[in-house]
């Protein structure tokens, strides 16, 4: 039986964040994808200046987002469906990317204040001294061709590397 554990779920939430951030840049080093870094689409919430926006990001997204929401939430998930396959992590994960692709990007267009529906190579600029970055929309596409399927398989390697820690932990 799996049970929750919060210093496991905090540990295994801040594992899976360093990983699947770690894939995608990556993944925009090579090229597959325009996708900023989600540091700063998350700190440009906030401010306009890279600099701040980028530091407030690391800490919106590492610590609050993808250590302690995620991370509580994926290990309540393992416990309440006593869960601690590999397989059942992927799926999770690859169900979260899904849902992150139709509904949470398409919709951030709408909401941050700093993405713009813009066309061209570059998915952030600084025009006139204001920070922008194009609007992902469905499933990412504005940030390049394989972004879709990098969110989906970012998101699985988050569920993978997840619940591996934190069945390791238990």
């Amino acid at each position: 039986m799996v049970e929750f554990d919060l210093g496991g779920a905090l540990v295994s939430g801040f594992v899976a964040t360093v990983a699947m951030s770690s894939m995608m840049a990556m993944a925009r080093m090579a090229g597959m994808t325009r996708m900023p870094a989600m540091p700063l689409v998350l700190g440009s919430m906030f401010t306009g200046d890279r600099q701040r926006a980028v530091q407030i990001g690391l800490l919106g997204h590492y610590l609050m987002m993808g250590t302690a929401a995620f991370g509580a939430i994926y290990a309540l998930r393992y416990a309440a469906l006593d869960i601690d396959t590999w397989s059942a992590g992927l799926a999770i994960g690859a169900i979260h990317g899904a849902v992150v692709g139709a509904v949470v990007l398409p919709m951030m267009g709408r909401i941050h204040p700093r993405l713009r529906i813009r066309s061209g190579r570059d998915t952030v600029t600084d025009e006139g001294g204001v920070l922008l970055i194009t609007a992902p929309g469905f499933f990412g596409r504005a940030w390049g061709a394989m972004t879709p399927m990098g969110i989906v398989v970012g998101h699985a390697l988050y569920g993978l590397v997840s619940v591996l820690v934190y069945t390791a932990l238990a």
